[in-house]
């Protein structure tokens, strides 16, 4: 689930951006491919978007790159 707070220009990812690691997924139909398609979206918002991650800290494009990158 993601949540937008277009009046702060933030959206919490929970737990689908985090730096440095894969994604910990118990749903046989969730694919890594699919969460750097999502990981890719949320890289593609506006430069100024402040994306809160899994643990509360906010990120930006480069965590999304270095995400993905993994």
């Amino acid at each position: 689930m993601l949540v937008k707070v277009p009046e702060q220009n933030v959206v919490y990812t929970g737990d689908l951006l985090f730096s440095g690691w894969y994604p910990v997924c118990f749903d046989e139909k969730a694919t890594i491919s699919g969460w750097r398609d999502t990981v890719k979206k949320f890289a593609a918002l506006d430069k100024d978007t402040l994306l809160c991650q899994d643990t509360g800290r906010f990120a930006g494009r480069r965590n999304c790159d270095d995400s993905r990158s993994v």
